[in-house]
């Protein structure tokens, strides 16, 4: 059935009981027709204008929906978002004050009559209400027994209401209470009561009317908004847990429906439970706050929307900025329902009140205390799945980052203090509940940091190493990477030295990794350049001289300091492993680099005369003596000043001597000798020169070599050899003052062994024969002729010859005296003189018979001989005695 609008049909249908009455008798249908004519002019004044004065009718009184403090539509906003500024009691309580029953303007009647068609209708309107009034009147009074008077006597008051005749509607409606108890529109007359009461600010009576109404039960079109005025009433008597039951029985009739209920009420629906809520705030505030509201629900059981009223009660205490109250109540509200949905909420509320009101430490405290019962892994998250609190979500993961950053600030404020391991808890938590969200990057990074800045430097390192290569690239990640190898470094500089060595293996792999997964950064080079230094202290040649060789390749304008490194690393690493070559160029590169001054350049050049030197001892065991002079020699050429250029001096000039190339032997000795006058191996070079020199054809410079070795050397029997080689040598240049000396120094300095030392003056007796130096010859004939005769058991038959020889030429002049004594007078004396000459000459030549030296015997006997001949021959000869017959 379609309902049918009819224009102008109210007036029409007023104008149709006028006549009505007017026409027709009076029968049981006249009150009936009375009591429809008063209720259409009531309902014309009661009815609601447009702009162009047309009226628009209104539900009927008594089957119109009270609109209800707490509804079921949708479109609310969650409760977990947070609220609007709360409104003062004394504007709820205002909004409250006014009357539900749908009277429209109860002053409208008196206002002044105007010249437009708004103002002829109040006119029309006063004289309807008036009218109606004089109607109901005259029914009552001539039909007292009419069945409907009750609704009469409603309508009446109604009447009266409507122009603003509030205690006459006041009066009938207790008249109609009194008279009609039992009336089936009892519920709205009470209701009508206890709104004007209320308004009044009869507070009691209004009570006791509204309960009236609760009484007839919720079928009552008033009895949600009724159980709310009921709460107010008693509310404004200070009855705040009397008005608590009303309030809370509202709230329980709407919501019956739970939780969803309450989310599904509209903009207007939600204003009245706020202002509901508001109340109820107020009343548990005065009644002790938190603990009221946790013994409330004690006694009269829990509520599925308690987070509410703790939620409002929280709001109203931050309004009048009761920060400590505030907090206690959502503190409250968790600690009663710890798995509550809104619990991580009230906590996060709590966490907000401390913010607001300044307490730092209590914020800290409660930022603590949320992590702590809302991780991931709590019991809480078993019951609940955290993916429908977003909002939670993201305060959990705030919390964490904010609970990381205070302490992590405060420990750099006071290193000495622990804070920084509440940091890093925070931080390692953080990155356990959420390893993939968008901050894990950067809350890596900063655990990395203060791990490092608190010398935790085998974690930091791992987790700087986690941050640069286990999430997608992001801004610190190439920060990262390099970190993570200064913090290796800082590891092995302060760990024990059997642990080192893993510590520079893992620098090393990450280092490595680094130059592989930023190549642009600036200090690529520099990494791969330690690495390359790390490799090859740890043995590993053949890669620190590819790394360092990469370092060269890859970054050519890398600074000088780096690149002079890279070229040490290969030099060394090429050096032991025997690439030589390869190690000499590399020196030389890096020696270009290094400034004068250098603390190490002298050993880089003597590593580049070792290099070349090992060039040559190659070349040496390879039997090519010449390519190894060469390469000796140019060590003093490349490095003059490197220790060891004189080696490599002294083994080109043994290579040389062993080529026989006795000048160019020579010349590297000599050199060697000015150059390196306090060398150990002078010795030997005097040794190889002596030889050189001899086998080169000068044995004067040869010989005065023999004799630096004499006097150099303390061995006995070496400086006896040096010095007779030198005697020889002088003998054989035909430098017969300096042979003499040498042999002369020889017999005085080695008298042992005899054989040696009787040659020694045998080669004397000779050079002073050819200097036609009798007596020192004879003086050298006589000590061989001693010597032999002196040797004893050493004596040898080339010492008898020898002597024998010598024997023979001192023999001579003896028999040369002899011969010249002649026999003359007195032949007695001269006779007796040359027998004398004669025995002694014997006796030589006897005694060289008797070294049985067949020569020596032979010219002996021989001798022997011509000394009687001679004998005989100077008897012949002698002068005749005068008196000789």
């Amino acid at each position: 059935v379609e309902e049918e609008k009819i224009k102008g049909g109210l007036d029409k249908a007023i104008a149709s009981y006028e006549r009505f009455l007017e026409t027709t008798p009076e029968t049981e249908m006249t009150p009936e027709a009375l009591r429809r004519l008063a209720d259409l002019k009531v309902e014309a004044v009661d009815s609601i204008y447009e702009d162009d004065g047309k009226p628009v009718r209104d539900n009927k009184p008594v089957s119109a929906k009270v609109t209800s403090p707490i509804g079921s539509k949708k479109s609310a906003p969650p409760l977990g978002k947070k609220k609007a500024r709360q409104e003062t009691l004394e504007s709820i309580e205002k909004r409250s004050a006014q009357s539900s029953v749908p009277d429209k303007g109860p002053n409208r009647l008196t206002s002044v009559p105007g010249a437009n068609t708004m103002e002829q209708r109040i006119l029309q309107d006063d004289a309807n209400s008036r009218e109606a009034i004089k109607i109901y009147k005259k029914l009552l009074s001539k039909y007292p027994k009419y069945e409907r008077n009750d609704e009469v006597l409603y309508q009446m008051a109604r009447a009266y209401s409507v122009r603003g005749e509030q205690e006459a509607s006041l009066k009938t409606l207790n008249r109609l209470v009194k008279k009609y108890p039992y009336t089936g529109i009892m519920d709205e007359v009470q209701f009508r009561r206890a709104e004007v009461f209320f308004v009044r600010g009869d507070y009691r009576s209004a009570e006791r009317a509204y309960k009236a109404v609760i009484k007839v039960g919720k079928g009552s079109n008033f009895y949600d908004q009724s159980l709310y005025k009921h709460g107010w009433s008693l509310f404004k008597q200070s009855r705040y847990d009397e008005a608590l039951k009303s309030f809370i029985g509202l709230i329980d009739y709407k919501a019956a429906g739970g939780r969803a209920a309450i989310e599904a009420f509209d903009t207007i629906e939600r204003q009245r439970l706020n202002d509901t809520l508001r109340v109820v705030s107020f009343s548990f505030s005065y009644l002790g706050g938190p603990t009221s509201i946790a013994e409330y629900f004690r006694r009269h059981g829990k509520r599925p929307y308690e987070d509410m009223i703790y939620g409002d009660l929280g709001e109203h205490y931050l309004g009048k900025r009761r920060y400590a109250d505030a907090a206690a109540t959502y503190s409250k509200f968790v600690e009663r329902n710890p798995l509550h949905e809104q619990a991580p909420v009230f906590q996060m509320r709590v966490i907000s009140v401390y913010e607001k009101g300044g307490f730092p430490q209590l914020v800290i405290e409660g930022k603590e205390e949320f992590a702590r019962i809302y991780d991931l892994n709590s019991v809480y998250w078993r019951s609940h799945d955290i993916n429908n609190a977003p909002e939670v979500l993201a305060f959990i993961k705030q919390n964490l980052i904010d609970l990381a950053s205070h302490y992590h600030a405060l420990s750099q404020k006071n290193i000495a203090g622990g804070e920084y391991k509440k940091a890093i808890k925070w931080y390692r938590t953080f990155l356990a509940s959420f390893p993939d969200d968008a901050k894990a990057p950067g809350m890596n990074f900063l655990l990395a940091e203060i791990l490092f800045d608190n010398k935790e430097f085998a974690a930091a390192a791992t987790e700087y190493e986690k941050t640069a290569y286990r999430y997608p690239k992001h801004e610190k990640s190439a920060e990262a990477g390099y970190a993570a190898i200064l913090a290796y470094r800082e590891r092995a500089g302060q760990a024990a030295e059997p642990k080192k060595p893993d510590i520079i293996r893992r620098s090393i792999a990450s280092s490595m990794k680094f130059a592989d997964t930023f190549p642009p950064h600036p200090q690529v080079a520099a990494v791969l350049n330690q690495a390359a230094v790390d490799m090859f202290k740890r043995g590993d040649f053949t890669r620190a001289r590819v790394v360092a060789q990469r370092v060269l390749a890859e970054h050519p304008k890398s600074d000088g300091k780096i690149k002079r490194s890279a070229w040490i690393v290969v030099a060394h690493s090429s050096f032991d492993l025997n690439e030589f070559p390869v190690a000499e160029k590399a020196y030389a590169e890096a020696i270009k680099l290094s400034p004068r001054n250098a603390a190490d350049r002298n050993a880089l050049v003597d590593r580049l005369a070792a290099t070349v030197y090992k060039q040559g001892e190659q070349h040496q065991k390879a039997g090519n003596l010449k390519g190894a002079v060469d390469y000796f020699l140019r060590v003093g050429k490349l490095a003059p000043e490197s220790k060891i250029r004189a080696t490599a001096e002294y083994d080109a000039a043994a290579a040389l001597m062993l080529l026989k190339s006795w000048r160019q032997a020579s010349g590297v000795l000599e050199q060697f000798r000015q150059r390196y006058p306090g060398h150990p191996s002078q010795a030997d070079v005097t040794k190889k020169l002596a030889v050189a020199y001899e086998q080169g054809g000068e044995p004067v410079l040869a010989a005065a070599e023999f004799e630096r070795i004499e006097n150099a050397t303390s061995d006995p029997a070496l400086r006896r050899e040096a010095n007779i080689r030198a005697a020889e040598l002088y003998r054989k240049a035909d430098k017969q003052a300096k042979a003499i000396a040498a042999f002369t120094r020889y017999v005085k300095r080695f008298p042992e062994p005899v054989g040696e030392s009787i040659e020694a003056r045998q080669h004397l007796a000779d050079l002073y024969r050819q200097a036609g130096n009798q007596q020192k010859l004879h003086a050298a004939l006589r000590d061989i002729v001693k010597a032999d005769k002196t040797a004893g058991p050493a004596r040898t038959d080339r010492t008898r010859y020898l002597a024998a020889m010598a024997t023979v030429e001192l023999s001579a002049p003896i028999i040369e005296r002899y011969r010249k004594i002649r026999l003359t007078i007195p032949l007695k004396k001269s006779l007796a003189k040359k027998k004398k000459a004669m025995t002694k000459a014997l006796k030589v030549y006897s005694d060289m018979v008797d070294y049985g030296v067949a020569e020596v015997t032979a010219a002996a006997t021989y001798y022997i001989a011509d000394i009687y001949y001679d004998f005989t021959r100077a008897i012949l000869e002698s002068d005749r005695p005068k008196r000789l017959s």
